[in-house]
């Protein structure tokens, strides 16, 4: 698992349904090109987006759980076939998205309320004027 972004947001859905629709703009602020909306075409793909970023095909997976168990031979299939997988972790609780990059060695992606104190107090500190 690898922190990606951290971004401040002000999501006001309530329903993951709507958060996974609005995840588009924040993928757009995170310089994702070509966003395409997978789970419109099908529901029960593992993914929720699939994206280009630096020259790179991203599949993304959008949730509102801080923890969440990874199909490692899943991800492996997909990284031999040159994709990078990623959750985006949207808190409307805390104000804030986070991408975590999904690695092959990854079987829990969890994040703690103690890492996401950090990295607010981080995010913080890094947009505060000096």
């Amino acid at each position: 698992m690898k922190i990606n972004s951290v971004l401040f947001c002000r999501c006001e859905s309530e329903s993951w349904y709507d958060i996974e629709r609005e995840a588009r703009e924040f993928l757009e602020y995170m310089d994702f090109k070509n966003i395409e909306h997978l789970s419109s075409k099908d529901p029960n793909f593992p993914f929720d987006y699939v994206a280009e970023k630096q020259n790179k095909k991203w599949l993304i997976d959008v949730t509102t759980r801080t923890r969440k168990p990874v199909k490692k031979k899943q991800i492996q299939v997909w990284h031999a076939l040159g994709f990078k997988t990623a959750l985006l972790i949207v808190l409307p609780q805390h104000m804030m998205e986070i991408l975590v990059e999904i690695e092959p060695q990854d079987t829990w992606i969890t994040l703690t309320n103690t890492k996401i104190n950090q990295l607010k107090t981080e995010l913080c500190t890094f947009l505060k004027p000096s």
